[in-house]
């Protein structure tokens, strides 16, 4: 019968662990686009990106009081943050100017699901924010 040291199991022991380790790291160091977490097992952080026709996280989840900051990523294009749904919301309550670059914030104050797109390019760039009491 085959009997393993102290040493040998414990160089076993660590082995699998190493192995275990590697294999997960693609999985927590992917960017999933969640909209709990952010996107990279974090809690959100506040910031969306304003990409070349997406926002990144499209959907973000916040609570009450929170601000959220849209930034312009480089190489964008020109873009806004409307507050609604396209084409012509009624009155939005959030509406930045069409710009390539810089951020843009907003706080929300009041709990609900609030939808947003770009003037530029309606409901083919669009995202929703989720606002918890």
């Amino acid at each position: 019968m085959f009997r393993l040291t102290t040493r040998q199991a414990l160089l076993r022991v660590a082995s699998v662990l190493a192995l275990c380790t590697v294999a997960a790291l693609p999985i927590a160091c992917s960017d999933d686009d969640d909209p709990v977490d952010g996107g990279n097992g974090g809690p959100f952080d506040g910031t969306i990106e304003v990409r070349a026709n997406f926002f990144s996280p499209a959907t973000a989840t916040i609570s009450e009081g929170d601000s959220v900051t849209w930034v312009w990523a480089g190489g964008a294009g020109a873009h806004t943050v409307t507050e609604g749904t396209p084409p012509n919301p009624p009155s939005p309550l959030f509406d930045s100017p069409q710009k390539s670059s810089g951020t843009f914030g907003y706080r929300f104050n009041v709990a609900g699901t609030y939808p947003y797109f770009c003037r530029v390019h309606g409901a083919a760039m669009s995202g929703t924010i989720i606002v918890q009491p």
